[in-house]
This record gives structure tokens, sequence and C-alpha cells, in this order.
């Protein structure tokens, strides 16, 4: 979780920008579960899920994009801001119908080809 305060609606659509060069990147990672981004007035919050720490460690490590987002706020972008990593209790198992036979599929976290017992793919939702 992180969260940025800027100045102006004009850093907003900054953060809002490099947020979304960041998330394009961040989607084709391994371990990469989920995103949500919103602002609140002028403090704009993300939040991530990943199937642990490090995944999320060495997924922003490669990001040019989230590079030059920590850059840019070393210079100045924003007056106030936080980053963090939670730890989350459990991670239950989602759950989807199938497209093919309707049957519910469960499966874990993290999971990226779920397979009916039909042998038909189902769909990985955001867990956020």
């Amino acid at each position: 979780m992180t969260w940025i305060d800027v100045d102006s609606l004009d850093e907003q659509v900054e953060v809002q920008g490099r947020s979304r060069d960041v998330l394009q990147g961040l989607c084709a990672e391994s371990g990469f579960l989920g995103w949500v981004g919103t602002f609140c007035g002028l403090r704009g919050h993300t939040l991530t899920l990943w199937t642990g720490p490090g995944a999320a460690e060495s997924a922003l490590a490669r990001s040019a994009a989230h590079r030059a987002g920590i850059e840019r706020v070393h210079a100045g972008l924003g007056h106030r801001g936080f980053t963090s990593i939670w730890v989350p209790h459990r991670l239950n198992p989602q759950m989807a119908s199938c497209p093919s036979c309707g049957r519910q599929v469960w499966f874990e976290a993290g999971t990226l080809d779920p397979r009916c017992a039909c042998g038909a793919q189902v769909a990985v939702a955001s867990y956020i």
C-alpha cells in the first residue's frame, strides 16, 4: 500500500499517468494478483496484491517506470508520502464458474491458468 499527497490537480494527473505506466508492467509479473488506485482530494492511494513480499519487491526492482516515479518524487512531486508491504493473514481460494460447463472451479491465489475438470480454462479475476 502506498499513498502520496500532491500539491495540485496537475500533479494528480501526473501521478495517475505514472501509476498507469507502472501498472502496465506489473500486470505481466509472476505473483501479481491485483491493483486498486484512487484519489481522495489530493491524496492518491495504491494497493497492489501479490502472492508474497518477494514477488512484489523483485517486480518493482525490475520496473523502469517505478524507478522513474521514485526519481520524480525525489525531485519534488508531492509533499508527503508513504510506502509499505503488508502481509495477508490468509488468502482463501478464488471461485469462478466454468464458462463451458458451469461448474464451480476453486483455485489458489497465484494460479495463472486454472482449469475446470472438463478442461476449459477459467479466467482469474483481480483479488481486489
